[in-house]
């Protein structure tokens, strides 16, 4: 994800940020957005998902926007990822640079 924010050229975001008692994998602080990026193996089993659920409900009850995208998703479209996270930052409020992919 780190490597796609870079190509991109986005601007304005934390990454492993605090929010409350959660830390979060990318965070634009100002525009209360998150990415949280997660893959299968990290979830195999019951606890971690339940623990995970938890995690997401409790940081948008407090105002923050979470966009979950999976390893798999960043391996097989980084750019439809890039699509919908250009489409969720700008809805947030997002006014800086990005950049379009090169194929």
């Amino acid at each position: 994800m780190l490597r796609l924010l870079r190509r991109a050229e986005f601007d304005g975001y934390e990454t492993n940020a605090k929010f409350g008692k959660y830390e979060v994998d990318v965070l634009w602080r100002e525009l209360n957005f998150a990415v949280e990026v997660d893959g299968y193996d990290a979830h195999a089993g019951r606890i971690a998902f339940e623990r995970d659920r938890l995690k997401i409900a409790t940081l948008e009850a407090n105002g923050l926007t979470v966009m979950p995208v999976t390893g798999r998703q960043l391996r097989i479209s980084e750019e439809g990822v890039l699509e919908r996270l250009v489409a969720a930052l700008r809805r947030a409020g997002y006014r800086g640079p990005y950049r379009r992919l090169q194929p």
